[in-house]
């Protein structure tokens, strides 16, 4: 199991590296500003995506293993639904982006964007079930390198211009998300799979769960850094961008094999599941705070001289991004060992009671102590929900292993 982990985590790392590189280059050589105009951008994306995908990349994974659906099937019916979304991605996405300069020109391209992602997650759902190697981690890496490639082209044409570059950037990652995805997947591989007819009806009760989840970490992304944007402007988005850059990179390799491993333990009986592993995750969660906390105190000095000294103001938000690092991780893995039971309800519950305090506490602070507001309060709001988070899952998943205690034969 650990070798196919560590491929993994080499593989994918490709993925966050590549946004990584993305954002130090705007940020150091184009400024805040530039830098908070395209996370906000990418993270109106990353939530059409977590409304298009509906779970379905996970439910998928359930209905293959443990009921023997037609991965053909769904592979075809995934092109279908794809398209179909576009149909609701366009008048939403102009509906709640009036204020952009070219309201439907955005709306059309962020949606074919979007479009071509959820197709590619669908893909990856299903190819998991049928190789979890090679081409799965590389399926995984498809939508950073496809955003990566066109915004790197936006950047090339007019760096000057980027904030409008970047929506034809955006739509042209959609694309080349999906023919990328047809040479890792090709569909006559695809649409050869054999199995029962697939119940959509049950698709999206199983995948209801995971979608809350999904939307909810997709919006609170998005509304902090929409809060930020309209009432402190674009700089105070891009710092508060560097501080969650910093975070997903360190959340990132996990985050890449919780799907090998919710394939893996969906497997196994789940009373097994929940105590494997409890000692070797205590040890992984005290390395991972012993290195938050040096991090922590290095970035004193790393921000500004790796972004110039402009970004001495988002040093504050990058450290207490590393402290939500630690209950991030123990998050993550609680609730896959929940999800791979069945427990999805729980995990639900604490992605609603994140994003509550997150955006709750920021919303607070803007109207109660406004001179506070800023990409360090805002960063602080998302260690709160973390920490709110990790709370419930603990209690849950203690819970969980009480129960299991007690079918244990004496």
């Amino acid at each position: 199991m650990r070798k196919p982990l560590l491929a993994a985590m080499g593989l994918q790392s490709l993925s966050p590296l590549l946004l990584v590189a993305l954002t130090f280059f705007i940020a150091r050589w184009l400024g805040a500003a530039q830098q908070g105009a395209f996370i906000k951008a990418k993270a109106w994306l990353d939530l059409l995506v977590a409304i298009g995908c509906f779970g379905f990349p996970q439910s998928i994974v359930l209905a293959v293993n443990r009921c023997g659906v037609s991965t053909g099937r769904l592979y075809r019916d995934a092109i279908w639904y794809s398209v179909a979304v576009i149909a609701f991605f366009v008048p939403f996405t102009a509906l709640l982006n009036g204020s952009e300069p070219h309201p439907w020109v955005f709306a059309a391209c962020m949606a074919l964007g979007g479009s071509g992602v959820v197709l590619s997650n669908l893909w990856r759902g299903i190819l998991l079930t049928v190789d979890d190697g090679l081409r799965f981690h590389l399926i995984t890496v498809v939508p950073a390198v496809s955003l990566a490639l066109t915004t790197v082209g936006a950047l090339l044409i007019d760096s000057s211009r980027l904030q409008h570059n970047l929506v034809w950037a955006f739509g042209g990652a959609g694309l080349l998300c999906v023919v990328l995805s047809l040479l890792v997947f090709p569909a006559r591989e695809g649409l050869r799979g054999r199995g029962s007819r697939p119940d959509y009806g049950q698709l999206v009760a199983s995948g209801a769960d995971v979608f809350v989840q999904a939307l909810s970490s997709a919006a609170q992304t998005y509304l902090c850094y929409e809060i930020l944007n309209r009432y402190l402007g674009a700089h105070q988005a891009g710092w508060l961008s560097i501080a969650l850059m910093v975070f997903q990179a360190c959340v990132m390799p996990l985050q890449m094999v919780s799907p090998l491993l919710f394939n893996w333990w969906s497997r196994r009986p789940h009373a097994e599941v929940v105590g494997y592993g409890a000692h070797k995750t205590a040890q992984a969660l005290a390395l991972a705070a012993a290195l938050a906390g040096t991090a922590a105190i290095a970035a004193h000095w790393v921000v500004p001289m790796a972004l110039g000294t402009g970004y001495q103001a988002a040093v504050h938000a990058v450290q207490l991004a590393l402290f939500a690092v630690v209950p991030s991780i123990y998050s993550r893995i609680a609730s896959l060992r929940l999800s791979s039971g069945g427990q999805l309800r729980v995990t639900t519950l604490a992605s609603i009671v994140r994003l509550s305090v997150v955006v709750g506490a920021l919303v607070g602070i803007r109207y109660c102590w406004q001179e506070a507001l800023g990409a360090t309060a805002a960063a602080a709001c998302w260690l709160c929900g973390e920490l709110a988070a990790a709370a419930l899952l603990a209690e849950a998943l203690r819970r969980a292993r009480r129960t299991r205690a007690q079918e244990l034969p004496a």
